[in-house]
């Protein structure tokens, strides 16, 4: 019986040791399984179905100064229809700092209230895109 008892106290340690062991390096775990499992069927999925070069614009060149320094982006989605003026529908504010390797990226609600500079009135922050 004691025996019996001595092997279920190190087996109940062993899982416990195991169990920290995975959590404790979950997030390497997570992307060691991505990279083995599903890198390729996402590489493939978006080669396939999602990417399509931009047309005339041809390579845009940037100096090493420009791209050493922090800069700053706004990215709009834009939505219009027929007999409408555009709505910006997606904001997002990102910074980028390339020393560092860092973006910070900030969504902005497309339902916030603003004053909208030239037009003397609140409004939402998505009309502004209409405005100008």
């Amino acid at each position: 019986m004691k025996k019996r008892v001595e092997k279920i106290s190190i087996v109940a340690i062993v899982l416990v040791l195991i169990a920290s062991g995975v959590f404790a390096f979950r997030k390497p775990l997570a992307m060691l399984a991505f990279n083995i499992f599903l890198s390729d069927q996402v590489v493939n999925t978006l080669e396939e179905k999602s990417y399509k070069p931009l047309e005339g614009e041809g390579n845009v060149t940037y100096s090493k100064a420009e791209t050493l320094n922090p800069f700053s982006v706004l990215l709009l989605g834009t939505d219009q229809r027929e007999n409408e003026t555009a709505r910006s529908d997606t904001m997002i504010y990102a910074v980028i700092r390339p020393q560092e390797s860092k973006v910070l990226l900030v969504s902005i609600p497309r339902d916030t209230y603003t004053e909208i500079i030239g037009k003397g009135k609140k409004d939402k922050i998505n009309h502004a895109f209409a405005f100008g």
